[in-house]
């Protein structure tokens, strides 16, 4: 099939060339958080996302879209390990040509290359692949204009400077994208969240007519599996949400998906891999990082405020004025730790 001209937006090109990992059409239906993200243009981007959010599949293409349908642009994904890159390369790049033969004709020829390390195609266009963990020196001497950090909470922060050098001769027309799963709120990652317009997605209620705070624990109960609304407990179309910046003031552009807002969200299942399988399985911090896509400081802080909210029950508390009879019978102290 020819590429159309007729094709204006982002994702309704996404739509038209792209397959999801596992060859099915990729619609965005069940996915409207993503469509601001790759239609608005980012100078400057920071997604924070749990596990299965999509976020490689997004940058693989995001970065088919800037070199298929652009002539001669150059293009920088790092990663922490050459396994992270194997495996990108291999399940998220490769994959969408070995889906669609189209698209392979028309990228490459003989005078082009197509490996785990450099792909070059027939409209000029390039993407270097470099793992960067132990050493940045792998993507020295590289000048491109847009480059992808994937896994940069695994990424040792003093090399990202080296990294972005790589970008200085397209200092107008130049990008950056940082995403990854956030460890703690000291990691790179969650610093360079906090420095965007950290961008949540806000629920709106159908029955209650309230928007909800952004996904969290608040929103784990084991009684209710499904995502539902704090207020009146009532389940939620994730569908219902919109993007909502808590740092407006800030000019750089981020997001943090999770695993409860995608359309294939699933908690509970048979072989204990839903949502509230892994409340029950993982180590909390494992949890609010991988399901939640939360940062967690272990030690620091063992008990947050949503975790007091989210075990809280509609238990009456006590009149201390004129407390029950039970309670007169025993010795009672209280303490401040």
């Amino acid at each position: 099939a020819q590429i159309s001209q007729e094709i204006v937006s982002r994702t309704e090109a996404v739509t038209h060339y792209f397959k999801t990992d596992d060859g099915r059409p990729f619609t965005f239906e069940g996915r409207r958080y993503l469509e601001e993200i790759y239609n608005k243009k980012h100078p400057y981007l920071v997604i924070v996302a749990s596990r299965q959010a999509e976020k490689s599949s997004f940058l693989a293409k995001d970065m088919l879209l800037e070199t298929v349908f652009d002539k001669s642009d150059s293009l920088l994904y790092v990663s922490a390990s050459n396994d992270q890159i194997n495996e990108f390369v291999n399940n998220k790049i490769n994959a969408q040509f070995q889906m669609n033969q189209a698209l392979k004709d028309r990228c490459f020829d003989v005078n082009t290359k197509n490996n785990t390390k450099l792909k070059t195609f027939s409209n000029g266009s390039k993407i270097s692949f470099r793992s960067v963990g132990v050493n940045p020196n792998s993507a020295r001497g590289l000048s491109v204009r847009k480059i992808y950090f994937d896994e940069v909470q695994s990424i040792p922060k003093e090399n990202i400077p080296v990294i972005t050098e790589c970008s200085s001769h397209y200092s107008k027309e130049s990008e950056t994208i940082f995403t990854g799963t956030p460890f703690s709120k000291r990691n790179i990652l969650s610093k360079l969240y906090n420095d965007t317009n950290q961008n949540e997605w806000i629920i709106h209620c159908r029955n209650c007519l309230k928007d909800n705070p952004p996904i969290g624990m608040g929103h784990i109960d084991l009684s209710l599996p499904f995502l539902f609304c704090i207020y009146c407990k009532k389940p939620m179309d994730p569908n219902d949400g919109r993007w909502d910046a808590q740092n407006p003031d800030s000019a750089w552009d981020g997001y943090r998906i999770c695993r409860l807002m995608t359309p294939n969200c699933a908690w509970r299942t048979k072989s204990r891999t839903g949502v509230l399988d892994k409340y029950e399985l993982y180590p909390e911090a494992k949890f609010y990082q991988e399901v939640l896509g939360l940062p967690f400081d272990q030690g620091t802080q063992p008990i947050s405020e949503e975790e007091v909210y989210a075990n809280c029950g509609d238990t009456q508390f006590i009149d201390v004025n004129n407390p029950p009879e039970s309670i007169k019978q025993i010795v009672t102290f209280g303490a401040i730790d």
